[in-house]
Protein backbone atom coordinates (compact mmCIF):
# COMPACT_ATOMS: atom_id res chain seq x y z
CA UNK A 1 0.00 0.00 0.00
CA UNK A 2 1.37 3.41 -0.97
CA UNK A 3 0.12 6.80 0.17
CA UNK A 4 1.25 10.07 -1.42
CA UNK A 5 1.03 13.70 -0.40
CA UNK A 6 -1.29 15.94 -2.39
CA UNK A 7 0.36 17.47 -5.46
CA UNK A 8 -1.83 20.56 -5.27
CA UNK A 9 -1.62 21.34 -1.54
CA UNK A 10 2.02 20.42 -0.99
CA UNK A 11 3.25 21.32 -4.46
CA UNK A 12 1.98 24.89 -4.36
CA UNK A 13 5.28 26.37 -3.17
CA UNK A 14 7.64 23.75 -4.57
CA UNK A 15 7.80 22.39 -8.11
CA UNK A 16 9.57 19.29 -6.75
CA UNK A 17 6.67 18.41 -4.44
CA UNK A 18 4.26 18.96 -7.34
CA UNK A 19 6.02 16.52 -9.68
CA UNK A 20 7.42 14.16 -7.05
CA UNK A 21 5.23 14.20 -3.91
CA UNK A 22 6.37 12.63 -0.64
CA UNK A 23 5.20 9.07 -0.16
CA UNK A 24 5.04 6.19 2.31
CA UNK A 25 4.97 2.59 1.22
CA UNK A 26 3.86 -0.21 3.52
CA UNK A 27 5.82 -3.37 2.83
CA UNK A 28 5.41 -6.78 4.42
CA UNK A 29 7.58 -6.01 7.46
CA UNK A 30 8.61 -2.35 7.02
CA UNK A 31 7.58 1.12 5.94
CA UNK A 32 9.56 2.97 3.26
CA UNK A 33 9.44 6.77 3.32
CA UNK A 34 10.58 8.71 0.26
CA UNK A 35 11.02 12.49 0.24
CA UNK A 36 12.61 14.47 -2.60
CA UNK A 37 13.89 18.04 -2.95
CA UNK A 38 15.70 20.13 -5.56
CA UNK A 39 13.78 18.64 -8.50
CA UNK A 40 14.74 15.14 -7.42
CA UNK A 41 18.47 15.83 -7.11
CA UNK A 42 18.26 15.47 -3.34
CA UNK A 43 16.44 12.38 -2.15
CA UNK A 44 15.87 11.06 1.36
CA UNK A 45 14.79 7.46 1.61
CA UNK A 46 14.21 5.72 4.91
CA UNK A 47 13.08 2.18 5.72
CA UNK A 48 11.65 1.54 9.17
CA UNK A 49 10.85 -1.90 10.54
CA UNK A 50 7.24 -2.34 11.64
CA UNK A 51 8.59 -3.53 15.00
CA UNK A 52 10.18 -0.08 15.56
CA UNK A 53 6.95 1.88 15.04
CA UNK A 54 5.57 2.95 18.41
CA UNK A 55 2.41 4.61 17.11
CA UNK A 56 0.72 5.93 14.01
CA UNK A 57 -1.11 9.22 14.40
CA UNK A 58 -3.32 11.12 12.01
CA UNK A 59 -3.91 14.86 12.23
CA UNK A 60 -7.07 15.72 10.34
CA UNK A 61 -7.32 19.06 8.58
CA UNK A 62 -10.21 20.67 6.77
CA UNK A 63 -9.42 18.99 3.44
CA UNK A 64 -6.54 16.53 3.95
CA UNK A 65 -4.71 14.73 6.74
CA UNK A 66 -1.14 14.32 8.01
CA UNK A 67 0.16 10.81 8.81
CA UNK A 68 2.76 10.75 11.59
CA UNK A 69 4.89 7.73 12.49
CA UNK A 70 6.48 7.73 15.93
CA UNK A 71 9.27 5.22 16.52
CA UNK A 72 10.87 3.57 19.52
CA UNK A 73 14.10 5.51 20.18
CA UNK A 74 16.87 6.17 17.73
CA UNK A 75 14.96 8.76 15.69
CA UNK A 76 15.39 12.44 16.30
CA UNK A 77 12.08 13.43 14.69
CA UNK A 78 8.77 11.83 13.90
CA UNK A 79 8.20 10.94 10.27
CA UNK A 80 5.32 12.80 8.68
CA UNK A 81 3.62 12.99 5.32
CA UNK A 82 1.18 15.89 4.97
CA UNK A 83 -1.58 16.35 2.41
CA UNK A 84 -2.89 12.76 2.35
CA UNK A 85 -6.54 11.96 1.64
CA UNK A 86 -8.36 11.24 4.90
CA UNK A 87 -9.62 7.82 3.80
CA UNK A 88 -6.14 6.79 2.66
CA UNK A 89 -4.68 7.92 5.98
CA UNK A 90 -7.16 5.81 7.96
CA UNK A 91 -6.59 2.76 5.73
CA UNK A 92 -2.82 3.15 6.03
CA UNK A 93 -3.01 3.31 9.84
CA UNK A 94 -5.19 0.19 9.94
CA UNK A 95 -2.82 -1.66 7.59
CA UNK A 96 0.17 -0.79 9.80
CA UNK A 97 -1.68 -1.94 12.92
CA UNK A 98 -2.63 -5.20 11.19
CA UNK A 99 0.95 -5.78 10.01
CA UNK A 100 2.26 -5.09 13.53
CA UNK A 101 -0.16 -7.57 15.07
CA UNK A 102 0.88 -10.25 12.52
CA UNK A 103 4.56 -9.74 13.30
CA UNK A 104 3.94 -10.12 17.03
CA UNK A 105 2.06 -13.42 16.60
CA UNK A 106 3.63 -16.71 17.58
CA UNK A 107 3.77 -19.43 14.89
CA UNK A 108 0.86 -21.24 16.59
CA UNK A 109 -1.26 -18.08 16.52
CA UNK A 110 -0.42 -17.53 12.84
CA UNK A 111 -1.49 -21.09 11.96
CA UNK A 112 -4.71 -20.63 13.90
CA UNK A 113 -5.46 -17.32 12.14
CA UNK A 114 -4.87 -18.94 8.73
CA UNK A 115 -7.26 -21.79 9.59
CA UNK A 116 -9.94 -19.30 10.64
CA UNK A 117 -9.57 -17.30 7.40
CA UNK A 118 -9.96 -20.46 5.26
Amino acid sequence: MIIKASRILKGWGSPTKFFMPDQMELREDSVKVLQREWLGLKREEEVISIERIASTRIQFGLIKATVILETFGGMKDDIRIAGVAKGQARAFREAINEAASRIKMTPEQMAQAEQQSN
